[in-house]
């Protein structure tokens, strides 16, 4: 009978994606022996907990590579704050010397604009802040769950609900109905 080195098939079974059945083929070791050797030695715990460590690592690794990259965006979203700012010196010097604008004021001034969007845009992402639109649909989703607990506390934990009179079929006219409420 040959010698089996049950650490390294403990590990082949913890560390991998591999069954106790198919060790048992591969090895050729009955699938009773090797179902033994696993309870005793706890392979199943070990294998959780590896692949416990295992997912703990990965996030670590995600969310450190997402601090970088949020951490660039802030520089660059930083670096384009301060060119918008020169560049708005620049047309007010340029503007107090003549009192009209020309056709390359207003292109810049809209380029200015569309550069400062995208700045908030960015900073909203790094901060993780919500936008106008966000706030109010979260604030609308707080006001209805206050109505249903107190619809709830009312009827005893039934809710009637109203008669839908139309159906709106894209998110545009949600909007629109949304924004007249």
């Amino acid at each position: 009978m040959q010698a089996r080195d049950w650490t390294a098939i403990e590990n082949e079974y913890v560390t991998g994606k591999i069954s106790l059945q198919k060790l048992s083929e591969k090895y050729e070791i009955p699938l009773r022996t090797i179902k033994d050797r696993s309870r005793k030695g706890e392979w199943s715990r070990k294998k959780k907990e590896f692949c416990a460590n295992t997912a703990q690592k990965a996030r670590q690794k995600i969310m450190k590579k997402e601090a970088a990259r949020l951490e660039k965006l802030k520089g660059v979203a930083e670096e384009l704050a301060d060119i918008i700012s020169r560049d708005v010196e620049q047309l007010k010097e340029q503007h107090g010397k003549s009192k009209t604008l020309t056709e390359s004021d207003v292109k810049m001034i809209k380029e200015l604009t569309v550069a400062l969007k995208n700045i908030a845009d960015v900073m909203r992402d790094v901060y993780g802040l919500p936008t106008i639109r966000e706030k109010v649909l979260l604030e609308k989703h707080k006001e209805w769950r206050k109505s249903i607990k107190e619809a709830e506390k009312v009827t005893g934990g039934v809710i009637f609900l109203p008669e839908v009179l139309e159906v709106v079929e894209d998110a545009d006219s949600m909007d629109a109905a949304a924004e007249t409420d």
